[in-house]
């Protein structure tokens, strides 16, 4: 290389005299100048920053001395210079070049030129990467807006600028804008250079880069893997773009706990980056890190620590003590302190961490919010109850301003993945409580939002995909997408692209749907518990039971802590209770539900009854006492406590828990602001299904029998057969069984009903069919009572119940399919997956539809 330099700066000595009297225009790039930059950029390609400075020196040097300073082939120099200084990871030393690039061709070449553009482009780029957002996006927005009006919307020129700024967005949590920029730049760059281009690679690492942050991993993985490939597939391998693509798979790989693979790609990445960078880099700092997080993940807690030393080390010796990477390895010692018994330094470690991070990062962004996460249990692990309480509370408001957002663009699948992250922030806060009382009104208001949210997002998007036809017409299309969903996910040899086909669909019908929203559409973020106070009368209460999650000192999940917490009418904060865990409750609650005597037995007083009272109601009893005046409760369950009639809880020998208390269960107890309206409206309506035919097996006809043929057929489904479990379900004789009392039942209820003043519609029989159920929903007005008498079902993850396992519904993946109710001719479809005949519904109506 050296000889070669040589020959180059020969050249420029001999051409120098030459160009100075052809007086080349300030606007243009001598075929030198631009040569040599070329090869400095192929070097850098290669990670040969020596030779990429020494060559681009040379190029300064002619540029100077062919057109002066003021010029655009100088303005080429600088920019090409801060160009290396980025690639190394110095964005610092790369600002005043891509400073000066860009005035100097804002002078020269003028402010609407595609080179200024580029300026523009990469000091926005340096300004990203340092966390300095507000100072990117307006270069990125005037970089757009050149770039549009000279190459025009779909180019790939345009495509860059696109994605960059979907990036920035997405680094901001405005993830609506930056999906629709980044989704929208792949586009073009697969349209314009093809399926194989490195463009096209960079575009789908951006697409996995969103799908990493909402937790969907296996698409994160898949568009990396497909990256990966296309960098590998090139004529030559740019080393910069295939070093993300591994570092991105191996975060997807540590995500999913195969931390060997990661590791494998890790290494990699180590030998690549001290091969061709050396070990004095910043991208060699950044994997020390990536495998210290393996280490700890590992428990391998001083090897962790002393790779984070060496990246500190590193991180000094190349003046980056004020950067994001510096922060987060001194987050990353924090940690390993607090596992090691050190929670003193483990603060002094986090103080520091933070006043780095705060000036590098959004506070909005995930990073930040888990730092904060830590700051509060080291807090907590010190006793500084109140300081963690403050901590967590900021966690609250920077969190669902985050999921606010959210709501506006992630489809309902990636919402609920994207709510594991509050649920952990919840049980922070639960946890807390235990030694801090006073934060239950925040653990109150935090558990109102958690239950409530993805419902709450559920029924809006149904509710204003009613405005106009067109709205209309998208919610129609995802509710036959997920219809056809539904079937495939419970037939085993289902086409699994066509499965591939319906999600991608699904999830792009979703988002234009919540694009569609009104601009003034505003979720009820704000509900605390004061307004559930407000709507309480003097003799109720409200309760939420909520369950958190329990950490070991590693960080994972090992166990999960039940608490309540009730809010009363003339009460000024809202009281905890701490209940049990859930291995107390398993230890109680050992018998399996589809047992009719195992029912019973669960409620008396002289047996499991009486434990599971002392477990989850005689601590909100015994504080119940001092408030006589309660007689109503409304209150929310959750976990397995759903399993638990709580109003069947024997108190004594001879009495429960509902003779004591009205108590009315619901979904979340912000549910209580609709009961109330309900209470007060004056339409009143309701629906009643019952007494329905579940059909046989045939596969041409179903059973359309009258359900009371005689007056012993009651008598007879309601026992328990000799050879099955479950009331009313025989597999010998055509599965699911009529239940003749359920439409005994509907006819009282309809008479009750009636007799209140409501406006009553019966289904029963073969007319009891999942098509006139979800035909509710497509009315203006919900019913005020919807009442089904039927059978339903549910399947554990690893269900292997008496060749209940070989059952489509029984083996389905998807958690939703595997639970619902049966309507009419319903056994067909519960025994091959889908309806004897092509129309839309089987019969099985499946959580996932509800």
């Amino acid at each position: 290389m050296k000889s070669r330099l040589s020959l180059l700066s020969l050249s420029l000595l001999c051409l120098s005299a030459s160009m100075a009297l052809a007086q080349i225009p300030v606007d243009s790039i001598p075929p030198l100048v631009d040569s040599l930059i070329q090869v400095s950029r192929a070097q850098t390609s290669d990670a040969k920053f020596d030779n990429a400075f020494a060559t681009n020196k040379l190029a300064g040097a002619a540029a100077q001395t062919c057109c002066g300073g003021n010029s655009a082939a100088y303005a080429a120099y600088c920019f090409n210079e801060g160009r290396i200084h980025y690639f190394i990871g110095q964005n610092k030393e790369a600002l005043p070049w891509y400073i000066q690039s860009r005035a100097l061709r804002g002078e020269i070449l003028g402010t609407d030129h595609i080179e200024y553009s580029k300026s523009c482009n990469n000091l926005a780029i340096a300004y990203d990467v340092m966390g300095r957002y507000e100072e990117a996006e307006p270069l990125y927005l005037e970089a757009l807006a050149i770039r549009e009006a000279t190459a025009g919307r779909q180019s790939t020129s345009t495509a860059k600028v696109l994605g960059n700024l979907g990036n920035l967005y997405r680094e901001m949590g405005e993830y609506e804008r930056s999906e629709q920029l980044i989704t929208e730049a792949t586009n073009i760059r697969k349209a314009v250079s093809g399926e194989n281009s490195i463009d096209y690679a960079i575009s789908l690492m951006l697409l996995g880069g969103q799908k990493d942050d909402n937790r969907n991993y296996e698409d994160a993985q898949a568009l990396f893997l497909q990256a990966k490939e296309i960098i590998e597939n090139q004529d030559r391998i740019q080393y910069y773009y295939y070093l993300q693509a591994l570092e991105y798979l191996a975060g997807i790989y540590s995500s999913l706990e195969d931390y060997a693979t990661a590791k494998e790609y890790l290494i990699e990445v180590a030998e690549i980056i001290e091969g061709g960078y050396g070990k004095e880099h910043y991208r060699y700092a950044r994997c020390l890190n990536s495998l210290a997080a393996l280490a700890f993940q590992d428990g391998k807690m001083d090897e962790s620590k002393a790779l984070l030393e060496e990246q500190i080390g590193l991180l000094k010796q190349l003046g980056y003590q004020q950067t994001r990477a510096y922060g987060i390895a001194l987050q990353d010692l924090s940690r390993i302190s607090s596992r090691q018994g050190a929670p003193q330094q483990a603060l002094q470690y986090m103080d520091s961490a933070l006043v780095i991070l705060e000036q590098n990062i959004s506070p909005y962004s995930q990073a930040y919010r888990f730092a904060l996460w830590e700051y509060a249990a080291i807090q907590q692990s010190l006793e500084q109850y109140a300081i963690a309480a403050s901590t967590l509370r900021r966690i609250a408001v920077l969190e669902e301003k985050t999921l606010e957002v959210a709501t506006k663009s992630l489809p309902e699948r990636d919402l609920e993945l994207y709510t594991l992250e509050y649920l952990g922030f919840l049980s922070r806060s639960m946890e807390l409580a235990k030694d801090y009382p006073q934060i239950a009104d925040l653990c109150y208001d935090k558990i109102l939002f958690y239950k409530g949210f993805l419902l709450d997002h559920a029924l809006t998007l149904r509710r204003y995909a009613q405005q106009d036809e067109q709205t209309k017409s998208l919610y129609k299309r995802l509710r036959g997408t997920n219809r056809e969903l539904t079937q495939l996910y419970t037939n085993t040899e289902a086409d699994a692209d066509r499965v591939s086909e319906l999600e991608i669909l699904a999830e792009q019908l979703e988002q234009e749907l919540a694009r569609a929203q009104p601009k003034n559409y505003e979720q009820s973020f704000d509900l605390s518990w004061r307004d559930i106070q407000q709507r309480l009368t003097p003799s109720e209460a409200s309760l939420e039971i909520a369950a958190s999650i329990e950490y070991s000192e590693t960080g994972e999940a090992v166990d999960y802590n039940y608490a309540g917490i009730m809010v009363l009418p003339e009460v000024d904060f809202p009281i905890y209770f701490p209940l049990c865990s859930q291995t107390d409750f398993d230890s109680v609650f050992t018998v399996k539900t589809s047992s009719e005597d195992a029912i019973n037995n669960l409620y008396q007083w002289d047996g499991q009854g009486q434990q599971l009272y002392q477990l989850i109601w005689q601590p909100i009893a015994e504080y119940l006492e001092n408030y006589p005046a309660i007689k109503r409760i409304y209150f929310s369950n959750d976990g397995t406590f759903h399993r638990i009639n709580i109003g069947a809880l024997p108190t004594s020998e001879r009495q429960v828990v509902g003779q004591q208390y009205e108590l009315i269960q619901l979904t979340t107890t912000r549910g209580l602001l609709a009961e109330k309206a309900r209470q007060m409206a004056s339409g009143k309506s309701a629906v009643l299904f019952g007494g329905i035919s579940y059909g046989n097996l045939d596969e041409s006809t179903a059973n359309t029998a009258p359900t009371m043929e005689n007056e012993d057929s009651g008598t007879s489904t309601r026992r328990r057969s000799d050879t099955q479990k479950i009331r009313g379900y025989e597999p010998a004789n055509g599965y699911w069984q009529e239940l003749p009392w359920t439409e005994v039942e509907i006819n009282y209820a309809q008479e009750v009903l009636a007799e209140a003043g409501y406006a009553v519609n019966m289904y029963t029989g073969a007319k009891a069919t999942e098509e006139q159920f979800k035909s509710i929903s497509d009315d203006a007005a919900s019913p005020t009572v919807v009442h089904l008498a039927t059978h339903g079902y549910f399947f554990a993850e690893s269900e292997d119940e008496s060749g209940q396992s070989t059952l489509p519904f029984a083996q389905a993946k998807i958690n939703l399919i595997r639970s619902g109710l049966i309507l009419a001719d319903g056994n067909y479809a519960w025994v091959n997956g889908s309806g004897r005949s092509s129309g839309p519904e089987d019969g099985v109506l499946t959580a996932l539809e509800v």
